[in-house]
């Protein structure tokens, strides 16, 4: 009988349904695989929502990046950018284009000038104005809802999401900061950035090799649109950690941080139904707590039937998931 081993030590039967956290001891040196290998990917958590999916030739997706001088207790080092920490870039998707998602996007195109860059179609005007840059000095595609893009490496599919809901909402922005130019005066431009910002996309990757990732980041209790998700069974699943996703989901932002409860967020990722899981956006949270929230989607998730298996990624460390002839994702920490 297989076991795996979680972050506390503790053992999981792999015929358990309940399988929250779980991480196989074994550590693998390499990723080379051949043709008849399982498929899979590697994934690496660089703090906020920056992370990184490794393909089995080596192409790496870049999501999200965001890394210079940002204070967070993840972040190992904010001298360094985003660029400094990939391991390659071959394609970037923004999810949205806030600044806590694209800011270092410039250290990146310096590097990688080539690099296909997928954004929300509606989003790039205003995205060129604040980085200063023109559609037409990079590979920018833009995209929108069931969009479908057919990369040589993989397939990337689109879905419109929902931003999560500020609590308090000023009637006249011309008043707020965040909208001022450098003179301080109230700049158009930059209020259609955050504006198109919260036009968010979620997007499913499916690889050559069959492997599929969903990545969510929307709030569940604005979702309406979850027929694009309900039992797709994705392999890997990234969920957003949003405070608007944590409660029981009687009322609309009763998340609280402090003492997260994961009732709603659970049984959403139970209607999902995939074979792995991983926080998306989780640097507001201790480990701890990440723990104590994945166990809880498991405990849901065990009554609706499911048996997803949930990982709390260490930021900066790879994880493979690897899925066999029978259909199953396991989980291994490993080396660069």
């Amino acid at each position: 009988m297989k076991k795996e081993i979680n972050s506390s030590n503790e053992t999981i039967n792999k015929n358990q349904k309940v399988t929250a956290s779980a991480i196989l001891e074994k550590d693998m040196g390499t990723s080379i695989r051949g043709e008849n290998s399982m498929p899979s990917v590697r994934i690496k958590w660089n703090g906020y929502a920056f992370n990184e999916i490794k393909l089995p030739n080596g192409k790496n997706i870049v999501i999200d990046p965001y890394y210079h001088n940002v204070d967070n207790k993840y972040i190992l080092d904010k001298t360094k950018t985003a660029a400094d920490i990939v391991d390659g870039c071959d394609y970037v998707l923004f999810t949205h284009t806030h600044f806590d998602h694209s800011q270092d996007f410039p250290y990146i195109l310096k590097k990688y000038p080539r690099v296909p860059v997928v954004m929300p179609e509606s989003a790039i005007r205003s995205f060129n104005y604040v980085y200063e840059i023109m559609s037409s000095n990079y590979n920018v595609q833009g995209v929108s809802h069931n969009d479908k893009l057919e990369f040589p490496d993989f397939t990337l599919e689109t879905f419109l999401g929902k931003h999560t809901t500020r609590k308090t909402i000023s009637k006249d922005p011309k008043t707020i900061s965040i909208y001022f130019n450098k003179d301080g005066q109230f700049d158009p431009f930059m209020f259609e950035f955050f504006e198109t910002g919260t036009i968010l996309l979620n997007y499913k990757i499916t690889t050559k090799e069959g492997f599929t990732i969903l990545i969510w980041g929307g709030q569940v209790p604005s979702e309406y649109r979850k027929y694009n998700y309900l039992g797709t069974n994705p392999d890997l699943m990234f969920y957003q950690m949003a405070a608007n996703n944590l409660g029981d989901g009687a009322t609309l932002n009763t998340g609280n941080r402090e003492n997260p409860v994961a009732t709603m967020l659970g049984d959403f990722i139970a209607s999902v139904n995939p074979k792995a899981a991983v926080p998306y956006h989780q640097e507001k949270f201790s480990m701890s707590d990440l723990n104590s929230i994945a166990e809880q989607c498991a405990e849901r998730g065990n009554l609706k039937g499911t048996t997803t298996s949930f990982v709390s990624p260490e930021t900066h460390k790879w994880y493979l998931f690897a899925k066999d002839s029978s259909n199953n994702v396991t989980v291994t920490s490993v080396e660069k």
